[in-house]
């Protein structure tokens, strides 16, 4: 049984209209995501054995990456540049997005583009493909 754990970016006042992220077609390397927990945390070398920790403060939010690879929607007729377009538009919005994950997880996250990958080589307009990762950062709960 395979079950799919992909991520679902959308607009929360426009939910119809979703981005899948889940790297399968052109993947290079792991599929997995990693989260990282930025919490306000601070170690401090002492002359013990053992370092004093302390947080400073209320800060505790995560950091993933995400990747896709968008191609041609043989329903919409979007080629996939069209369907990047689209995405970099409603990130350049500057709106929390909300970030859904396999597991029905939701978080309000400020999306921001890191790489865009294109075949190097020319490609017919059925094979074109454009891989897309994203680097989301929660801003709310």
């Amino acid at each position: 049984m395979v079950i799919d754990t992909g991520y679902v970016v959308y607009n929360p006042s426009n939910p119809s209209d979703k981005y899948f992220f889940d790297k399968t077609v052109g993947s290079s390397g792991s599929r997995d995501v990693n989260i990282s927990n930025m919490e306000n945390r601070l170690e401090l070398k002492t002359f013990g054995r053992f370092p004093y920790v302390y947080y400073p403060g209320k800060t505790d939010y995560v950091v993933f990456e995400l990747s896709t690879v968008f191609i041609p929607d043989e329903y919409s007729g979007k080629t996939a540049r069209k369907q990047i377009d689209e995405f970099k538009a409603l990130i350049k919005k500057r709106i929390p997005l909300v970030v859904e994950n396999g597991q029905g997880q939701q978080i309000k996250c400020d999306v921001q583009i890191v790489g865009e990958k294109s075949p190097q080589l020319y490609t017919l307009k059925d094979f074109e493909y454009i891989e897309l990762t994203i680097k989301c950062t929660q801003i709310d709960s």
